[in-house]
């Protein structure tokens, strides 16, 4: 029996060691298992890849590589042999795109296969060591090219709690760029990526700079006449610095020292302004159509044309102005911003239109959007476009998307809005007879009106810290406080209520001829904060006026000559008058006698030795002499008259005051206004040919010696030193 049991048990053994070895036989010939977890690493040199993977198999006899330029022919490259986990492909083509695929083999077999893709490139680094610091011109910010890979920078700006928005794409191997668009107040952030054709590398560190905007002494206004520069310094007691004469100037646009003038058909003039007491033209540029507008970025103007659309112009030589580029809008351009790589492009009936203007050359259009009404000036704010829409009111267009504008909303301001300015969350609209009207967008789908300041006919408006400075067509420079938007004051206002002719100085005031408005009297013991004191309405057209002593001559036009007691300058008294025939254009004051100059009229010479009844002593007229007499000098016993009809200088000897007679006579080209004496030089104000310098010394034959054209219409001349 037990003989028979251990039988059994040998047998089952037996059994179960056979079955063992079959199923190890049978083990022995499966496939090997796919290796995982297969990536590459380019590396620095740029031709050399390196593979690893993961040995998933124990019985693999080995691993055999692939690879392929375009994923469909196949190229075995190695065979490795087993428990191998790496390998390092050589000899390869820099920013080339290679696949590869992998799989492990034995004596049954292969797995199946892994791939991968690869691009011979590496993600360039990102930059380092940013550090930014404030500069004349803007701010500028540097950093440490840290990266062998990258193709460009990116830079990316915001201002305060706004958001990043990419300001600027620069090349390969950059180190500093000068972020010159810095107009107002707040803290600017900035950070920097390099980029390649992967893509870009993690941001820098970001900088910042606190801007605060020094307050701006100097405004810059268009007016009928032209450029008119006031000192604000004081903006309480805004001054009147000078007034650059311009045909149809209808804007203008400061940059740094230079004011750019958008003069209607007669294109774009250069002005140096750096001195602002005596600013002159550098040059102009007549642009094909009508320049309504023009804004500067880093040399280059973007003039609205009207109907011609936008107008590209190098500036960088301000001597010569090179034109880049046209690009005709469907409308006509009447105001233009200009931000980061836009032009954003108010063009009259046909709404907004954006460009993308970052090569100057090839200006295209990106987007367009049409309004309601007549779009006639853009303020571009980060993602938003303020519209002065004409009879519409204000329009707000989100433009974060240039191709694909969009209305957010829209305000009637009940006048016509000629132009926007948005500061601190408040949009403030030249809203022409209307006045300034002020919007809270701090919801931009929903503004509210909240202040409105009435003025004659605003046509510009800027803001600066608490003041709102207001272009009026009528009253000049307005100045309004800005402290509380829903009561607005009045703190500042410099313009005589006439329109000026002429000014004499004397002592500490200036005695203006304002026309309808008669003498105004204005303290200018300190100059930059000048108040008129008195004023006396001389029933006429004052035109122009002579001190002596303590009495004003005024040539009143229509009402002759007016005498006013001015003792007092802040109760002018009229003391005499003399009616001349004609229209008393000018007058001249020496000793006891004044020399009236008295239009078709001629000369009149008046004893004025009682200013309380002034008598006539000759009166000298002549057709064929004077047709026309407008100006008057007198010195020594010659009186210089500027004959404005037949255009030209005659040259009177008065040594026998009751028997005045022309000694000489010369016919400029113009139609002379004025006419100023200088040792042997008269200098004529002749019109539109400018200033005629003529040499006196022999007064039977005058001879010119110098010519200027001023561009516009020249009125007046006045010598000090060597300077006309």
């Amino acid at each position: 029996m037990g003989v028979i049991f251990l039988k059994h048990r040998m047998f089952l053994l037996a059994f179960i060691v056979s079955f063992m070895l079959i199923s190890l036989a049978l083990f022995a010939q499966q496939l090997p298992k796919a290796p995982s977890d297969f990536k590459a690493e380019v590396l620095p040199s740029l031709t050399e890849v390196k593979l690893t993977w993961k040995d998933n198999s124990t019985d693999e006899d080995g691993f055999r590589i692939m690879r392929s330029s375009n994923n469909v022919t196949w190229t075995q490259i190695a065979v490795l042999p087993s428990n191998t986990t790496e390998f390092t492909d050589k000899d390869l083509l820099p920013k080339t795109t290679y696949y590869y695929r992998i799989h492990a083999y034995n004596a049954y077999g292969r797995s199946d296969n892994i791939s991968l893709e690869v691009f011979t490139a590496l993600l360039p680094v990102q930059p380092t060591n940013l550090k930014v610091e404030i500069v004349s011109g803007g701010i500028r910010i540097i950093w440490k090219d840290s990266s062998n890979y990258e193709t460009s920078y990116i830079i990316e700006r915001k201002i305060g709690n706004g958001d990043w928005q990419e300001i600027t794409t620069l090349p390969e191997n950059s180190i500093e760029f000068l972020d010159k668009d810095v107009q107002k107040d707040g803290v600017y952030y900035y950070r920097i990526y390099a980029a390649s054709e992967l893509g870009k590398s993690k941001p820098s560190d970001s900088v910042s700079a606190q801007i605060k905007m020094q307050r701006q002494r100097m405004m810059l206004f268009a007016t009928n006449e032209g450029i008119a520069l006031y000192d604000v310094s004081e903006p309480s007691a805004p001054s009147f610095l000078a007034l650059v004469e311009m045909k149809n100037a209808q804007s203008v646009f400061t940059y740094n020292n230079y004011a750019y003038v958008a003069d209607g058909e007669y294109g774009i003039t250069i002005i140096d302004i750096a001195d602002p007491e005596t600013p002159f033209k550098i040059s102009s540029f007549d642009t094909p159509r009508f320049a309504y507008s023009v804004y500067i970025k880093d040399n280059i103007a973007y003039v609205a044309d009207g109907d011609e659309g936008l107008i590209v112009i190098d500036v960088s030589n301000m001597q010569k102005p090179n034109q880049l580029s046209i690009f005709d809008t469907p409308g006509s351009a009447c105001g233009i911003h200009v931000q980061d790589k836009y032009a954003y492009i108010a063009d009259g009936e046909n709404g907004l239109v954006i460009l993308d203007i970052s090569d100057p050359k090839k200006p295209t259009q990106v987007g367009i959007i049409y309004t309601s009404g007549t779009t006639r000036g853009v303020y571009v704010e980060e993602k938003y476009a303020y519209i002065a829409d004409g009879e519409k009111g204000l329009s707000i267009i989100d433009v974060s998307n240039p191709a694909r504008p969009t209305i957010i909303s829209q305000q009637y301001t009940k006048g016509t809005a000629y132009n926007v300015f948005v500061y601190n969350n408040y949009a403030y609209v030249a809203n022409g007879n209307s006045g300034v009207v002020v919007f809270d967008v701090s919801d931009l789908t929903k503004p509210v009106q909240v202040g409105l300041y009435p003025v004659y006919d605003a046509r510009s408006v800027y803001v600066q810290m608490d003041y709102v400075y207001i272009a009026d067509g009528k009253n000049g420079l307005v100045v309004v406080n800005a402290n509380n938007i829903g009561n607005f004051s009045q703190v500042g206002r410099y313009d005589t209520a006439g329109n000026t002719r002429g000014v004499y100085v004397q002592g500490n005031y200036a005695y203006v001829a304002d026309e309808e408005n008669g003498l105004v009297i204005i303290d200018i013991s300190n100059p930059k904060s000048p108040i008129q004191v008195g004023r006396y309405d001389t029933a006429g057209q004052a035109c122009t006026v002579c001190l002596q002593d303590n009495y004003a001559y005024v040539a009143d036009v229509s009402n002759g000559l007016v005498i006013l007691d001015v003792s007092n300058p802040q109760n002018p008294i009229q003391v005499g008058k003399y009616n001349t025939v004609g229209l008393a254009y000018d007058v001249y004051v020496q000793g006891n006698y004044a020399y009236v100059v008295d239009d078709e009229n001629g000369l009149a010479i008046l004893d004025i030795s009682n200013p309380k009844s002034p008598v006539r002593v000759s009166w000298y007229s002549s057709w064929y002499a004077v047709e026309e007499a407008h100006g008057i000098y007198v010195q020594g016993n010659y009186a210089y008259v500027a004959d404005r009809k037949k255009g030209g200088l005659v040259i009177l000897d008065i040594s026998n005051l009751q028997n005045p007679f022309q000694v000489g006579r010369y016919n400029t080209t113009g139609l002379a206004h004025d006419v100023y004496v200088q040792g042997d030089y008269a200098y004529v104000a002749d019109g539109e040919n400018g200033l005629v310098i003529l040499n006196v010394s022999n007064r039977r034959n005058p001879v010119q010696v110098g010519w200027y054209d001023t561009v516009g219409n020249a009125h007046g001349v006045y010598l000090k030193g060597n300077y006309a």
